[in-house]
């Protein structure tokens, strides 16, 4: 098949949904398929060897332009070369897949009001609600799933499939439910465990010292500031936490020093390889308020590191509260991430979690998710 994945970003240091279409790319490849990635801001790292980069969208100052450039351009490029599949992961005019790994822009709009049904009380809401660039994504999105032939959509969890399902119209598009999925040949920790000591040694951390570890490029949404403000009620001087990911930190280090831990916090900043990080982690803390999947979580179960997660992440629908990982109901309450905290930091509890991950890890093997994306492609070409 002739293959376009459709990303702003294709830079896999930036998150899982960019992490998530590199590896898709490189998979498809390896089994035949004619992949090319389209996407419009330029690489930061050495691109991923036998990958087909095309950067598309002419220059533009604000971030509505880039997008609508970007848009733009793809649809020329779609109507240009005739690709058999154009799966998109976030609003294009036209694909035949969507996985919006971030969620959907009009579920934003409709604040996930169950009661609310009919697509034009949303054409009405998306004007003062959201910055002009999310609205242009509500608009282009809403656009594209009531178009005549709209796309097959991709749900990263049941629950993304709950929240989007009163507000489009279901029995008009096929919804398919696909969790995402872990190289679990890259991330095991058993490959290479030094790596995990040699980070612990650069970023002065006693061998034996507790690491917490939160990955993110979306703090606030992600839980940096609870995950903080439990840490400094669990009030331990021993544990360490090390925050990775591209977002702005400054609020969060003037929040740490406030709190008094900020000298049991390190910022990492951005980083490419994120093995050796979780290869020195103890535990993951991960209390999104809302995730459609949340695929850290998932490396992390990989990697025989328990994580921390809250409810409202779709991984947390393939996770056992209390087997694998600790789930917590609300991410807001902080008494609840404290008491986690509490029970992961007991060297058994944490040992039992670890050990129990080496069985879970397998359910997200990612054979079995490709063959469920290859089949939504087949579906979707008969269909036509």
């Amino acid at each position: 098949m002739k293959i376009a994945l459709i990303t702003f970003h294709a830079d896999p240091t930036r998150g899982g949904a960019e992490r998530y279409t590199i590896e898709l790319a490189g998979a498809l490849t390896q089994q035949g398929h004619d992949v090319v990635i389209l996407h419009y801001t330029p690489l930061k790292s050495a691109p991923a060897p036998n990958l087909d980069y095309t950067r598309v969208g002419r220059n533009r100052r604000t971030k509505a332009g880039q997008y609508l450039a970007f848009i733009d351009a793809v649809d020329k490029q779609i109507t240009r070369d005739h690709f058999d599949i154009v799966h998109a992961m976030l609003p294009i005019r036209r694909c035949d897949i969507y996985q919006p790994h971030a969620g959907f822009a009009i579920d934003s709009i409709a604040g996930n009001n169950k009661k609310r049904r009919g697509l034009s009380r949303l054409l009405a809401r998306i004007g003062s609600q959201l910055n002009r660039k999310r609205r242009l994504y509500a608009s282009i999105e809403l656009d594209l799933l009531t178009a005549p032939s709209p796309p097959t959509v991709i749900c990263l969890s049941e629950a993304m499939k709950t929240r989007i399902s009163p507000i489009i119209q279901p029995d008009l598009i096929r919804l398919s439910v696909i969790y995402n999925a872990v190289d679990l040949n890259h991330y095991d920790r058993s490959i290479n465990p030094e790596t995990g000591l040699d980070l612990k040694t650069k970023l002065d951390i006693v061998p034996d010292q507790a690491v917490a570890l939160f990955i993110a490029q979306d703090f606030e949404r992600k839980g940096l500031a609870p995950s903080l403000k439990a840490l400094a009620e669990v009030h331990d001087p021993t544990l360490k936490l090390i925050v990775v990911g591209g977002d702005n930190a400054k609020p969060y280090r003037r929040l740490a020093e406030t709190l008094g831990i900020a000298q049991s916090i390190i910022f990492a900043g951005e980083i490419h390889d994120v093995y050796p990080f979780y290869a020195a982690a103890d535990f993951v803390l991960f209390p999104s308020s809302f995730d459609p999947f949340g695929l850290v979580p998932a490396e992390s179960i990989s990697m025989c590191v328990p994580p921390i997660v809250s409810r409202q992440c779709g991984v947390s629908e393939l996770l056992t509260h209390n087997y694998d990982a600790l789930i917590i109901e609300d991410p807001s309450e902080v008494s609840q991430l404290v008491a986690a905290i509490h029970k992961i930091l007991e060297p058994n509890s944490r040992r039992l979690l670890a050990s129990n991950c080496v069985q879970s890890r397998q359910v997200f093997a990612y054979k079995k998710h490709l063959d469920s994306i290859l089949q939504e492609y087949r579906i979707r070409i008969n269909a036509l």
